[in-house]
């Protein structure tokens, strides 16, 4: 099955992924690894400070192997999910119990 011949929701294109997503995927893999998104298969907010430093990781190998050839967007969208996934791995490194739950408390 060749990519280009998969149609989408959007009239039948085939989806063309992009930078911002790759991105984001791992950062958001990296938040809920910290706590911080609940996890859409558990229905849990988990804390796998093992899993977040993977993530966050890929992340860095993206931005090392990327250097000189992003434009200013991808840069920027880069930088902020990287500060936005450690500041949340130190969180939830020093507090690993204090998850929030569904109504957005957060317990300590």
């Amino acid at each position: 099955m060749s990519h280009e011949s998969e149609s989408t929701s959007t009239g039948g294109a085939p989806m063309r992924p992009d930078f911002s997503q790759i991105v984001s995927a791992f950062g958001l893999q990296a938040l809920m690894a910290c706590g911080k998104i609940m996890n859409p298969v558990t229905k849990k907010f988990e804390v796998e400070l093992a899993m977040a430093d993977y993530h966050i990781g890929i992340l860095d190998v993206l931005k090392d192997k990327t250097a000189g050839n992003l434009n200013d967007t991808e840069k920027r969208h880069l930088e902020d999910m990287l500060y936005q996934a450690r500041m949340a791995y130190v969180d939830a490194s020093k507090n690993p119990k204090a998850v929030p739950t569904l109504e957005g408390d957060n317990p300590v």
